[in-house]
């Protein structure tokens, strides 16, 4: 799969250039390959020890007999992307990485807080408050 996802990203003219960017191995430092998601590796410790029990085997064929449809559409609604995306930026807001406003066309996703300890409130127009609209 590590092969499959760094030749997509090199058909891409964005994507393309980041994949110059390896570690000592010349593996690029921009796409790794895990085995399950951040939060079950949290949860269950380090994947390499990981050990698939007869349960697992069990729920994992329940989820394939009841869930998974060969003509099932893998393709996600635009508001479903759009979501996530919104979460994102969020997210990047709320921890200070000032790279969200990339995606709001330089305005802040919020108006500033009001101080009182200033002789007057330093507040932007509102046209120039981005207020969630994504």
């Amino acid at each position: 799969m590590y092969d499959i996802v760094k030749a997509a990203m090199l058909e891409n003219r964005i994507l393309a250039p980041l994949v110059d960017e390896v570690d000592e191995h010349g593996k690029t430092t921009r796409i790794i390959l895990k085995r399950g998601c951040t939060e079950l590796e949290h949860l269950m410790g380090d994947s390499d020890k990981w050990e698939i029990t007869p349960e697992q085997e069990f729920i994992e064929a329940m989820v394939t007999n009841y869930l998974v449809d060969e003509n099932m559409s893998l393709n996600q609604p635009e508001h479903f992307i759009w979501n996530v995306k919104r979460r994102w930026i969020e997210f990047a807001w709320q921890n200070g990485d000032p790279t969200y406003m990339l995606y709001t066309n330089g305005k802040p996703l919020y108006p500033p807080y009001v101080t009182y300890h200033q002789p007057e409130k330093l507040v932007p127009p509102r046209d120039e408050i981005l207020f969630r609209k994504f």
